[in-house]
């Protein structure tokens, strides 16, 4: 591989052996290549970084509403994670969290 006769590099010598043998074998040391400099544009140097996307809100059906009530009779309330798995197939894209939410809206009013 031929050197790069325009690069502009820079060596540092940071070695703590300063032993004459260590002094002699320069050809045999790890050469690094030099870090690259990436240009940021101006626009960019303050971009956001990408957040998570929100969930569509999905309204509750009486099917869902009528199968947590039973859910909190048959399990209790607080069990919110078994309740999920056991009616699987009815809360398909909820989680636990929205079944707390949902109870404690209905329990409410």
């Amino acid at each position: 591989m031929e050197r790069n006769s325009t690069a502009h590099t820079f060596e540092w010598d940071d070695s703590i052996d300063d032993s004459p043998e260590g002094m002699t074998n320069h050809a045999s040391r790890l050469r690094l290549p030099s870090p690259k400099r990436k240009s940021v544009s101006p626009l960019k140097k303050y971009e956001t970084a990408n957040f998570a996307r929100r969930r569509k809100v999905k309204r509750w059906t009486l099917l869902e509403e009528e199968t947590l009530r039973i859910g909190v009779q048959k399990y209790g309330r607080g069990n919110w994670k078994l309740i999920l798995n056991c009616y699987r197939d009815t809360f398909e894209e909820r989680t636990e969290v929205d079944l707390k939410d949902k109870w404690r809206n209905m329990t409410r009013s």
